[in-house]
């Protein structure tokens, strides 16, 4: 998206975090990391991916689902692969290049025989909103004591984003029962809108914009969701 290499973000539960150093407190209950490929291909993601899989990460790390690889043998159930495309998440209009790059993924699907059709995302404000509350159930405590740590000045994109990191209010049990409920209800949402839109997978922009001016980032709402959901 912003240097011009490749990656993969899979669900949580594919590639081991054990002996990882997790982004969050530790035992904390937000979202569970997401581990995947980063390189100059997208043919050395899918060689990283394949032995990943067949190395059966599962015996290894508690974490991780019991996976086989299917590789091309991609079953449709006698039909077409159904493609849903997301062109706005209807909070923030991505960039002319973006959009383009998703027009051209489009074309190259439909010239390779797939059925395209577009989509909206439901919920997507209340799970924004949600997320937020996730990110900050110690009140930023924890972010406060890392940059501590390091005397490192704040960031002003991460402050407009997360808040101030410290000096919040920690969320009681209660209030993460609630969230936890919410979530719950998000990813059912989602569950059948999947079913009732009959897609095998969807595409959208990782981001509203090209690599942004340092220290500017603030739209979310295009990555956010998927690590909600997981």
């Amino acid at each position: 998206m912003c240097n011009g290499i490749y990656g993969m973000k899979p669900s949580s539960t594919v590639f081991p975090n054990n002996g990882q150093q997790y982004p969050g407190a530790e035992g904390g209950a937000d979202f569970a990391a997401s581990t995947g490929p980063m390189a100059t291909s997208m043919r050395a993601c899918r060689f990283l991916l394949e032995k990943m899989i067949k190395a059966n990460p599962w015996r290894y790390d508690f974490g991780c689902d019991k996976l086989s690889w299917v590789g091309d043998e991609v079953k449709t159930r006698g039909s077409k692969l159904r493609v849903g495309y997301v062109e706005d998440d209807g909070n923030y209009t991505v960039w002319p290049p973006m959009a383009r790059a998703l027009t051209s993924s489009i074309e190259k699907l439909k010239a390779a025989g797939v059925e395209v059709v577009p989509i909206s995302l439901p919920a997507i404000k209340e799970i924004l909103e949600n997320s937020k509350s996730y990110y900050r159930l110690d009140g930023g405590e924890h972010t406060k004591s890392m940059i501590a740590s390091t005397g490192e000045p704040l960031i002003a994109s991460v402050v407009a984003v997360y808040g101030r990191p410290g000096g919040g209010t920690q969320k009681t049990l209660s209030q993460l029962m609630t969230l936890n409920a919410l979530r719950a209800q998000h990813r059912q949402i989602y569950t059948d809108f999947w079913r009732q839109q009959n897609i095998d997978c969807t595409i959208m922009s990782p981001c509203a914009s090209v690599a942004p001016k340092l220290d500017s980032w603030r739209v979310m709402s295009y990555l956010v969701p998927w690590n909600y959901l997981d």
